[in-house]
């Protein structure tokens, strides 16, 4: 026992125990040696007290020990004593020394073994620490030392690890592969190797390092540390396939520094900018921005520091050559690991060849349209003749059966020419998002009634009845009544021409909720379910009734539909099958006004009717002018014809007349033309000017109204739609009109 552990009395106290144990047993052998030998039993004392309790209390156990047997058992004669008491202060000396030296060495040893074992379980938990494997192993390839991760990676218990043969471990191919390098690290050499090995874990990736523990001059094993390396070669494959792909895109991808300092120019900038990487990475970007542009980059600048992106910004940036290109800009903030933007990357895509390809469309469109704004005036003015000798032909009052069904036929074709030319170019205006709807407050009941009116006769040759009930109370919406009522007339044309002759149309008006719902239904032919939407696309066709097989273009549903959509509403179709009938669904949302009374309507030819009027009619196309003044006669109007323009302006200069009805595509001098020049002469506003065309389209409509035009009436304008213009423009207690 270690005397360290002990305070002074109690180690004093074991000294003077051994000594009193010493005497005791002294004592009991005295029958035996008489006065011999006193001190004999000291000497193991004095050892126990120099074991146990220390030097000094092993120095008091010899000192009390000798004189207790010095007073018992004395001496015979002086000389005997004194050597006896240097003998055994010699031997006492002795045995404390030795005892004392011996004990300090087995602490010492003790300590150093504390100490070892310190540092061993110090290396292997730093080695255990370490994320990747160490293992020694010895000449037999067997494992004599591996850390916690060896084990863990291999999924065995690390302490089982030793005295097992590496072959067991890796598995017989992966050893295979790993074994000429084993054998290097055994001859001696540093062995540092990547393999990719199949193990019992998967395909991994991995570096290798085999260290030779050499000993006096022999390799007795190596050290092998290994490190997956896989995550580390996926990213890198990532990195690297991600590299490519931005070296061989077509668009330029650049980084920079919130100061504007490029810190990346790939292969697509250089091709796009024409300046290499090298000439780029270093230099501020403003390097390809024309200076009428510089604010872009501050702006970026600014929302890039805020942590915003900016996405497919058009602009223009500039070549090495000086020239601009237009691009398409995407730039995102770059964010270090605390979230703080430390600079931008961005994606420039030369556009020059969309902006062509969209010129090339803007320029196809527009030509289209012109086209077909051309075909529909080429369209109209023989149309306009047409419908007003027929109408002529009604005022006129023929009496032969023959001749008045004739005046039908030619009236009914000539009308519905002009409802096809109106499809067409609402077709086109709706594909270019270019009609604008003239919304007012609308009492569907008046809108209507009106379009069935103008629907009856059409129906009654059909031999089809129509019944149409609707909600006493008004039901109103914001709308253009025009369009409204072009939903109705086309849904009730459609349901007549897939209706046999004794079939009926039933149009339901009512209220739902904050809905209006118009429903029309026929006994017609029917739609097959699975093509319930086909009948709404662009030039749908279907299977209809006789005659009507193959009547009209074949977008009256599609420009309902639209037109219902652009009104906030919708439309749909619902159809039992083939032989039951068809119904469509109008749906429109009800202003806050739907519960108001509508207004009644001034019968037209009621008060302030006019007759009489002195009328000007110029127009080019001499059968549209005849016809016009011929029906215009008929009303009661006098009426004079020119042909060209500059006969108009002569005529106006020296004439007074109420109201000119002007041709806009008269040649030379034009109608906008003559519009300009009566409205400069003195007394040129007193006359009301009204444009009679084939030019139906907004552009024309404004143009006419700039010009001075009161009215734009478009060939071929109905004998009724002329008189109301008439008596609009020419009530004489109202001021001047606003073009219509």
């Amino acid at each position: 026992m270690d005397p360290i552990g002990h305070n002074a009395l109690s180690r004093m106290t074991m000294a003077v125990g051994f000594a009193a144990a010493a005497i005791t047993l002294r004592a009991a052998l005295d029958p035996w040696v008489g006065g011999q030998v006193p001190f004999i039993t000291l000497f193991a004392a004095v050892a126990a007290s120099a074991l146990f309790a220390g030097t000094r209390p092993a120095m008091l156990t010899a000192l009390l020990g000798g004189a207790c047997a010095f007073w018992l058992w004395p001496p015979g004669n002086t000389v005997a004593v004194l050597a006896a008491l240097v003998a055994y202060l010699l031997a006492c000396g002795l045995i404390i020394w030795l005892v004392s030296r011996a004990r300090r060495r087995s602490r010492e040893a003790r300590q150093a073994a504390g100490q070892l074992t310190d540092q061993r379980r110090l290396l292997q938990e730093m080695i255990d620490a370490l994320p990747m494997l160490v293992a020694y192993v010895d000449r037999e390839h067997r494992y004599q030392f591996n850390n916690r991760a060896y084990g863990d990676w291999f999924e065995v218990a690390p302490e089982s690890l030793a005295g097992r043969h590496v072959r067991e471990l890796a598995g017989e191919e992966a050893y295979r592969r790993i074994e000429p390098h084993i054998q290097r690290a055994l001859a001696g050499e540093m062995v540092r190797y990547e393999a990719q090995l199949p193990l019992s874990s998967g395909t991994r990736d991995l570096a290798i390092t085999y260290a030779p523990h050499d000993v006096d001059g022999r390799v007795e094993g190596f050290f092998a540390i290994i490190e997956d390396i896989s995550e580390r070669r996926r990213t890198e494959h990532a990195r690297a396939h991600l590299a490519a792909i931005v070296d061989s895109t077509s668009d330029a991808i650049v980084s920079k520094s919130l100061q504007g300092i490029v810190q990346s120019w790939n292969a697509g900038a250089e091709r796009l900018f024409g300046w290499s990487a090298e000439e780029m990475v270093g230099q501020s970007i403003t390097r390809i921005i024309p200076d009428e542009r510089l604010h872009e980059e501050a702006d970026i600048l600014s929302r890039l520091s805020r942590g915003e992106h900016v996405i497919g910004m058009e602009t223009e940036r500039r070549r090495r050559d000086g020239h601009l290109v237009p691009i398409s800009l995407t730039v995102s903030p770059v964010f270090d690991a605390q979230g703080r933007v430390i600079g931008a990357s961005k994606i420039a895509r030369d556009i020059t060849e969309r902006r062509r390809r969209e010129a090339e469309r803007q320029e196809e469109a527009r030509r289209k349209d012109e086209f077909l704004a051309t075909l529909a005036h080429e369209l109209r003015n023989p149309l306009a003749p047409i419908l007003n000798a027929a109408q002529a032909m009604q005022v006129d009052a023929l009496s032969d059966p023959g001749l008045l069904a004739a005046r039908s036929m030619i009236e009914r074709q000539a009308r519905h020419m002009s409802r096809l030319v109106d499809d067409l170019l609402d077709l086109s205006r709706i594909s270019h998002g270019q009609i604008v709807l003239r919304r007012e407050p609308c009492v569907l009941q008046e809108v209507f009634r009106s379009a069935l009116e103008a629907c009856e006769p059409t129906i009654e040759r059909a031999g089809i009845h129509l019944a149409w009930q609707y909600d006493e109370q008004a039901i109103t919406v914001e709308g253009d009544p025009t369009r409204l009522a072009q939903i109705l007339s086309n849904l009730v044309g459609n349901a007549a021409k897939f209706t046999e002759r004794g079939g009926s149309i039933e149009v339901d008006l009512s209220r739902q909720g904050d809905e209006a719902r118009l429903e029309v239904e026929d006994t017609g032919i029917g739609i097959d379910p699975t093509q319930i939407e086909a009948i709404f696309g662009m030039f749908a066709q279907a299977e209809g009734r006789g005659e009507q097989v193959s009547s009209g273009l074949g977008i009256g549903l599609w420009l309902s539909r639209h037109l219902a959509e652009m009104h906030g509403g919708s439309l749909t179709a619902h159809s039992e099958g083939r032989g039951h009938g068809s119904r469509f669904t109008l749906r429109l949302p009800i202003t806050a006004a739907a519960c108001a009374e509508p207004e009644q309507p001034t019968a037209a030819g009621g008060e302030g009717a006019v007759a009489g009027l002195s009328l000007l009619v110029a127009d080019d196309n001499v059968d549209a002018a005849t016809s016009l003044a011929m029906l215009l006669r008929l009303e009661g109007h006098q009426v004079e014809v020119v042909h060209d323009g500059e006969a108009a302006v002569a005529r106006l200069s020296g004439q007074r007349f109420d109201v000119a009805l002007l041709d806009l595509g008269m040649p030379g001098c034009d109608g906008y033309e003559v519009a300009r020049r009566v409205r400069a002469m003195d007394g040129g506003d007193d006359l009301r000017l009204v444009a009679l065309t084939g030019w139906g389209q907004e552009e024309a409509r404004q143009r006419s109204r700039d010009a001075g035009f009161d009215a734009h009436l478009t060939k071929p304008a109905e004998a009724g739609q002329i008189e109301e213009t008439l008596r609009r423009l020419c009530d004489r207690g109202q001021g001047r009109p606003i073009p219509g």
